[in-house]
């Protein structure tokens, strides 16, 4: 009886067990996927707040293209009104040289009336601007005045053709003119409108993202504040790695410039001394190579010296740094002097159609710092600075080049970093280098 009492007490216990096991794991399994829910909520609500962001920056994108088209615009009609005023100017010219064949015609005709050399009335019909041009005018000049009238009609018939194709001309220009300013004023309507809807859409992406990361505080199981918080830290480790990267970009920006310089200064010492030691050489070889009697030939020797060294050095100092680029470039890279240049602009605001120090699009940044440091006239858009110098590889990269993105432009300084103008309601900053986009460069 003891035996049967013990395996029933140990049935019955082991019979208990799985029953609690079972109840157990069915609170861990449950907590478990309460944590998974938790956390792929977190993650997709993260996922969202980057689509956010992304729809952000492709509207940015959007009013960038806008600009750009507009800038075209603006810069091909600037060309189109430069054309008219030329053709305008080769128009009035030409009319001054026809009124000009006129008056010798006319001069020729009052030398045959005072001489009494002929009768006027066969040709006076045609010293107005109305008859002129017939066919039948040297014939009757001829019959009347002689040979000497030849040689008049077809100067003025030359001058007439001349005007002829510059009024054609100037009509050709001015229609391109008006063409391109039709064209100007759909841009600004387009850019307008693209800028009102991109305002609209910002603001409702900003309250989207305010749901979100309200949304997110709650999977997580903390306040809003404490979400808010932890998004604003989270901007600031942002914030605080790209400053770090701008100032490294900086540093080394600097630090190539100051190499540059340096380069530069040493070749153009080397430059002036081989200059200074020429002289020394002209003035064995010419004595031995002229046996001229001595007074002529030394009296010469001294005038050589300013004139092949002194000369040369003066000249050749001040030029600025383009026409110095090419004899240097195995050992310089004029490109930093474009990047030393532009970090000035740090901080100015970007500015639609900028091109100033009170604030510059992407084009207009770049357009004044090549500009401004070496010299070199751009073009005003960026997809027209896209086109200039030639393609290099993102390895081979190098402080100076162009960043392209086909919309958007910025210069290169190194490090993975260029210095742009992003967007409307940013500013010129130093930031890395994102997607595929092509290098140019343009010196060296």
């Amino acid at each position: 009886m003891i035996a049967l009492a013990a395996m029933c007490a140990i049935t019955t216990s082991t019979a208990v067990i799985p029953a609690y096991a079972d109840s157990y794991d069915d609170r861990v399994a449950s907590a478990q996927a309460d944590e998974k829910a938790a956390a792929d909520s977190v993650a997709g609500i993260e996922s969202q707040l980057a689509e956010v962001e992304k729809q952000a920056q492709a509207a940015r994108d959007d009013a960038e293209v806008a600009e750009n088209n507009y800038n075209a615009a603006m810069s091909n009609l600037t060309v189109a009104q430069q054309d008219v005023a030329n053709a305008d100017a080769a128009l009035a010219a030409a009319n001054v040289r026809v009124e000009e064949a006129r008056s010798k015609l006319r001069y020729l005709v009052q030398t045959v009336y005072t001489t009494g050399g002929g009768s006027l009335s066969g040709i006076a019909p045609y010293l107005t601007e109305d008859g002129m041009d017939a066919v039948e005018v040297r014939k009757i000049a001829v019959d009347v005045l002689g040979e000497r009238a030849s040689g008049e009609l077809r100067e003025f018939e030359a001058a007439q053709t001349a005007a002829d194709q510059k009024a054609k001309a100037a009509k050709a220009a001015l229609q391109r003119q008006q063409d391109y300013a039709a064209r100007a004023k759909q841009a600004k309507d387009r850019a307008d409108t693209v800028a009102k809807s991109i305002n609209d859409t910002l603001g409702q992406l900003d309250t989207r993202r305010e749901e979100l990361v309200a949304e997110l505080a709650q999977a997580r199981g903390v306040t809003l504040e404490a979400e808010q918080d932890r998004q604003a830290e989270l901007d600031r480790q942002a914030a605080e790695r790209q400053a770090a990267a701008e100032q490294a970009a900086l540093e080394e920006a600097e630090r190539e410039a100051q190499q540059a310089q340096q380069a530069e200064q040493a070749q153009q010492a080397e430059q002036e001394e081989q200059e200074a030691s020429a002289p020394t050489q002209t003035p064995t070889q010419t004595p031995t190579a002229t046996v001229a009697p001595k007074p002529t030939q030394q009296a010469p020797a001294p005038a050589p010296k300013p004139t092949a060294t002194k000369a040369p050095v003066a000249t050749t100092k001040p030029q600025p740094a383009p026409s110095k680029a090419p004899a240097v470039t195995s050992t310089t890279n004029p490109g930093a002097a474009v990047v030393a240049y532009a970090k000035q602009f740090i901080g100015k605001p970007y500015v639609w159609g900028g091109a100033s120090t009170s604030g510059f699009d992407c084009s207009g940044l770049v357009q004044y710092s090549y500009r401004g440091a070496l010299g070199i006239n751009l073009p005003r858009v960026s997809w027209a600075q896209g086109a200039t110098g030639y393609q290099v590889s993102k390895a081979n990269a190098r402080a100076g080049d162009l960043v392209y993105y086909g919309g958007h432009v910025g210069i290169y300084i190194g490090n993975g970093q260029m210095i742009h103008a992003p967007k409307p309601g940013d500013y010129v900053k130093i930031a890395p280098v994102y997607g595929s986009p092509t290098y140019r460069r343009l010196v060296g």
